[in-house]
């Protein structure tokens, strides 16, 4: 069964690794959302799981790089690594 309190996952490792992993915490008061990834090309946040509050700016930090998260229609994102590095959210 699925653990509830998960919200992370690992899609695809990357090429050539034995392993990947990818971990994430969520900061309520600063609405924050900060993930870490080892040898990940793509990985989903799910945000129903995560109490974020829509209404205020949503900071996502991935790998100490800041950006801005948007609602989107769906609660499940899926993440790519580019080619330079950056990651992108896949659309579905």
């Amino acid at each position: 069964m699925d653990d509830p309190d998960r919200w992370l996952f690992v899609e695809k490792v990357a090429g050539k690794a034995s392993g990947g992993w990818v971990t994430g915490s969520f900061d309520e008061n600063r609405n924050k959302l900060s993930i870490t990834t080892s040898d990940v090309e793509e990985f989903a946040v799910d945000t129903s799981r995560v109490k974020i509050n829509w209404r205020k700016l949503v900071v996502l930090s991935i790998d100490g790089k800041n950006s801005e998260l948007r609602k989107r229609d769906f609660d499940i994102l899926h993440f790519r690594r580019t080619p330079h590095g950056e990651w992108t959210v896949r659309e579905p």
